[in-house]
């Protein structure tokens, strides 16, 4: 399977990392970078989100509806422009793009923002 794969290429074997479960995703997050959202059809966006909270840089594959969940920036047209804003990341730009996403999530889906809007549609 995958593992067996990882294990066995070389380009692989030293970049991915299988972490266990654990109970404190917000600073695992921390420790990635990132989250990713690469389906084509997402029907819950919470892991985004979350990962946002944590200053975690979203790369979100464009599809029906990413634009109304995140701004564009973070949106890729596919997985070489994803690799590449990846690679393109220093630790000081990584912490700034994870602070104006948190910034961003906060702003969105805040208690405060999401009540108004439950109010303003009922």
């Amino acid at each position: 399977g995958q593992f067996a794969r990882i294990r066995s290429t070389a380009l692989l074997r030293d970049a991915v990392t299988v972490d266990p479960a654990g109970g404190d995703v917000a600073s695992w997050l921390r420790k990635i970078g990132f989250i990713l959202s690469v389906s084509d059809i997402e029907s819950f966006h919470l892991a985004m989100i979350e990962g946002m909270i944590a200053r975690s840089v979203p790369i979100v594959f464009d599809r029906e509806g990413a634009s109304s969940i995140v701004d564009s920036r973070w949106i890729v047209a596919d997985v070489t422009d994803a690799a590449q804003r990846i690679k393109a990341l220093d630790g000081v730009a990584l912490h700034t793009l994870g602070q104006e996403a948190h910034d961003e999530a906060v702003y969105r889906y805040s208690v405060t923002t999401t009540a108004r809007e439950w109010l303003r549609l009922l």
